[in-house]
Parts: C-alpha cells; sequence; structure tokens
C-alpha cells in the first residue's frame, strides 16, 4: 500500500526511510504509524484536514454534500420542538435573537457551542439522519451544526464552496476514524458516532475559525480529552441518544475555540501510548484504513439516507414487510405468524433486551425495537415519524403484535456483506398456510440504491409539514442548497432555518 498525503506525496519519517534502505518493502513503513513515539497518523490527518479544497472535490462528492446538507435541515427543523430541545433551551437560559448562533426552528440565538448543542440534538432526535454503514457511525449530523453554528459568528463570510469542503474533508475524517477498531462497537460497546463525532466537529470548528495546521492539531488534542460515549443509551432506548450526539458538537465546537485561543493539546491524538486508539482500542486497531487514498477519495459518496424513522438495523424488517404488503396484498386479521431474521449484529441492537424491546416505554425505546417497528409497519402499511408518536406506541394492535413476533437469528445473512446493518428475512404466514417471504439485503438510500436530490426534497417536505419553518420554504431552501458552490455567505441558509 502507498503511503501519501493529500498531495499525493510518500509520507516517510527517518526510521521507516531507513527501514525501507535496509531492503523492507514499502508495506513494512505501516507499521510506523501506530508507534506511540511518533506523529504520523495525526500529521496525515491534520494535512488532509487543512488542505482539502472545493477544488480538489469530485462532482459526486459535492452532490453528496448538497444531499446530506439538505436531508439533515430536514430532520433538525422536524424535531426542533422535541423536548430534548425545549430542556437545552431552558438550560442555556437566557438568548438574544440578534446575536450569537441560530438555534435552527426558533427565533432565537446563543452562544455558537450551545447552538450546536441544540441543532445537533433535534438533528439526531428522528434517527433519520445519514449515517456511514461500514463505521456503523452517524456522519453528517456531527459536522453541520458545528460549521453553521461558528459561521453564524464570524466576521469573514464562510462561503458555500469552504462549508462544501470543511463538510466533506471532516465526515471523512469521522469515516476513516471509524474504521481503524478491528472489534465490533457491539462488543466494545463505545459509540463511534459520538466518540468520532466529536473529533470531526472539532475539527470542523477549527476549519470553521481559520485555523493552520497547529491550531487543527490542537482541536484535534482538545477532542481527545472531550470524546465519550457508550451504546448503553442504545440497547436502552432513552432520550439521551439524542442529547449526546448534540453534546459532541458542543464539545466540537469547544475544542476549536480552545484550538483558536492558542491553548495547546496532545501531538498524538490517535497513536501516542495515550492516545485515542492505544486507550479506547489497544492492541485492536488498524491504521491502514485511514491512511487508504487519503485526501483522494471522501466518505460523503458512501453514505446512507436513511427513509425510516428508527435504527438502521431495523430497517430491512421494516422494507421486508412493506414489500409484502405491497406485492402481495393481505389483511391483518388473516395474518397467523410472523418470524423476522436478522444477523447477530442486528439482533444485538435492536432485539435485546427482549423484554424492553417488546414494549417500548417512549419514542427512542420504540426506534430501537425491531418487534415494534415491524409490527406499526404491519398495521399501519408504513413506518413515518407519526408511527413513533407516544399515541402510535401505545395502541394495542401495533402492541399485540410486538408480543407476537417472532425473531431468529441468522448470520448467513451477512455472509457477503458483515456490514450489511440492515439485512432481514421476513416471513408471513397466513390462516390460509400460505408464506410470503421476503430478503432485504440493502435498503433505499444505501450506497448501492441511493437517494437523488429531488427523492431528498420530497423527504423533507413531508418531514417539514407541521414545522415550526414550514413547507413553503422548502423550495427556498432547497434551492440554495442545490447552489451551495455559488453562495457567498452560507450564514444565508442560515436565515432560512429560524421560525417564521
Amino acid at each position: 500500500m502507498s503511503l501519501t498525503n493529500h498531495k499525493g506525496d510518500a509520507v516517510t519519517e527517518p526510521r521507516a526511510a531507513e527501514e525501507r534502505a535496509a531492503g523492507a518493502n514499502e508495506a513494512s513503513a505501516l507499521p510506523a504509524f501506530r508507534r506511540a513515539d511518533t506523529t504520523m497518523l495525526t500529521d496525515a490527518l491534520v494535512d488532509m484536514l487543512v488542505a482539502t479544497r472545493y477544488e480538489d472535490l469530485a462532482a459526486s462528492t459535492v452532490a453528496a454534500v448538497q444531499r446530506s446538507t439538505l436531508d439533515l435541515i430536514g430532520c433538525m427543523l422536524a424535531a426542533s420542538d422535541v423536548p430534548e430541545c425545549d430542556a437545552l433551551l431552558r438550560m442555556a437560559g437566557g438568548s438574544d435573537a440578534t446575536r450569537g448562533a441560530r438555534v435552527f426552528g426558533r427565533s432565537v440565538r446563543l452562544a455558537p457551542a450551545m447552538a450546536a448543542f441544540v441543532n445537533a440534538t433535534a438533528g439526531r432526535a428522528l434517527d433519520m439522519d445519514d449515517l456511514y454503514e461500514p463505521g456503523q457511525s452517524h456522519a453528517t449530523v456531527a459536522v453541520v451544526p458545528v460549521l453553521l453554528a461558528i459561521a453564524d459568528t464570524l466576521e469573514k463570510p464562510m462561503t458555500g464552496r469552504e462549508f462544501i469542503a470543511a463538510t466533506a474533508a471532516c465526515v471523512d475524517l469521522l469515516a476513516r476514524l471509524s474504521l481503524a477498531p478491528t472489534r465490533s462497537p457491539n462488543e466494545t460497546g463505545i459509540s463511534p458516532t459520538w466518540h468520532f463525532g466529536t473529533f470531526a466537529g472539532a475539527a470542523a470548528a477549527a476549519r470553521a475559525l481559520g485555523c493552520d495546521r497547529t491550531g487543527m492539531r490542537n482541536a484535534l488534542g482538545h477532542a481527545l480529552g472531550m470524546a465519550g460515549g457508550t451504546r448503553q443509551s442504545n440497547l436502552e432506548g432513552v432520550a439521551s441518544i439524542r442529547v449526546q450526539q448534540g453534546w459532541s458538537a458542543h464539545c466540537g465546537v469547544m475544542a476549536g475555540l480552545l484550538a483558536a485561543q492558542g491553548i495547546a493539546a496532545p501531538k498524538a491524538v490517535f497513536e501516542g501510548k495515550f492516545g485515542y486508539y492505544n486507550v479506547y482500542n489497544p492492541g485492536a486497531w488498524d491504521p491502514e484504513p485511514i491512511l487508504a487514498d487519503l485526501g483522494k477519495r471522501f466518505a460523503m459518496d458512501a453514505l446512507t439516507l436513511k427513509l425510516y424513522p428508527a435504527c438502521k438495523y431495523a430497517h430491512g424488517a421494516i422494507e421486508g414487510m412493506l414489500l409484502l404488503r405491497g406485492r402481495r396484498p393481505f389483511r391483518t386479521e388473516d395474518v397467523r405468524r410472523i418470524r423476522v431474521r436478522v444477523p447477530d449484529m442486528s439482533y444485538a441492537s435492536v432485539c435485546v433486551p427482549e423484554a424492553a424491546k417488546r414494549a417500548p416505554d417512549g419514542v427512542p425505546a420504540a426506534q430501537f425495537s425491531l418487534p415494534y417497528l415491524t409490527a406499526a409497519t404491519l398495521i399501519r402499511g408504513r413506518l413515518s415519524v407519526a408511527e413513533l408518536s407516544l399515541d402510535s406506541i401505545r395502541d394495542e394492535a401495533i402492541l399485540a403484535w410486538t408480543r407476537r413476533i417472532e425473531i431468529e437469528r441468522d448470520d448467513s445473512l451477512v455472509a457477503d456483506n458483515p456490514l450489511a446493518l440492515s439485512a432481514a428475512v421476513v416471513e408471513v404466514e397466513l390462516a390460509s398456510g400460505e408464506i410470503l417471504s421476503e430478503t432485504v439485503l440493502g435498503t433505499a438510500g444505501d450506497p448501492q440504491n441511493p437517494c437523488n436530490f429531488e427523492q431528498v426534497v420530497a423527504k423533507v417536505r413531508d418531514l417539514l409539514g407541521s414545522s415550526n419553518v414550514g413547507n413553503s420554504r422548502v423550495d427556498e431552501i432547497a434551492a440554495m442548497v442545490a447552489s451551495l458552490e455559488s453562495v457567498p455567505d452560507i450564514r444565508a441558509l442560515g436565515g432560512l432555518l429560524q421560525a417564521n
């Protein structure tokens, strides 16, 4: 493997160079990036983060940034009034409608770290924001709220092109960092979304603040002291799932601001003796996925957009039920039995503990309950935000099937693709004895079946029907996002996202 920086130049350091001079092949340089007495890995990432420009990006990457930005805007606005955002606004105390960073879907401004906290919390609340499936990480929500919050407070405007470049670079950082651990998050309990989202948010803040290489490194170093969060919230299906996403963005802003003040932080952020990987993944991480085509290939092109407001692990069961109902319509009362087969990683995330998953006690719990989500799709013939309301969660017709659906583990579904998060087989047995079956190995919105910009507009329009911003502004927002590269000041976009 050829190790290069963002410009394509070979990355070397004295000891690795000596090894090659002694006859070692080029691949022998790779272990040097793991050495705790160097900063080679951090250096390579800092180079990419500081140097990436709009002109470096492929047209497909630019288009992906536009789609994901619009998608996240819809998610943030549609959930801007969830209870967790209300609580955060109360905690923030006083606000100023004319100074600070905008809180989207509201008519207030806050300090940028707090505005990012609220907006990222809203962005994650519906669980419809995009994600990077290979790293099991939510993606754009870690970056865009930070960029927009910082941009609101800058003297020099951030252009749309800089916004696009910063988004692509910082999401790519998150994605690459999430690929390095060699143990599954379901095994370690570490949340890649929140851990690596904090680093991505810090990089976004440093980019927005115009930090040089030293400043970018310091921002990442400060994030090292802030990154955290486990999957216990996901396991229990509690509201802190949403808040932790906001906290990650808050920490990202703070890390960038500390760096901009010149406060020094650790240099060997990722590879140091007590750097990220040697603390959180000791002996179980690989730098190769971080470095492969760094600065040349961006993860934006590989993000999944979500069409259902639920954990991605359950999307195969949801889509399987919808496909069955569409292909062979049947009455719910004619269903005798339902069986869903999912791989181990899905089972561990949305099927256990069984008692809690079969009786979700709130919206976050229902979003992480495959039995509930499958039952709601059966009864309602759809899985929309309405099926994740408290009234729906208490609907006895749905709960009856939530208790009855049979779930089995079947890792053969991911034999060819171990990271197919949504793989599922849905079988419906009718009273007549007929058995209907649907196998889903990928869902709409996956990189293999991507959404186009028009489909994202339709999703946002559906989400914003009853929001504080309202559906009437969707066309204006979409038009600006579609032409981001020509926007002279990204604050114009933020201006469209406040309440009427």
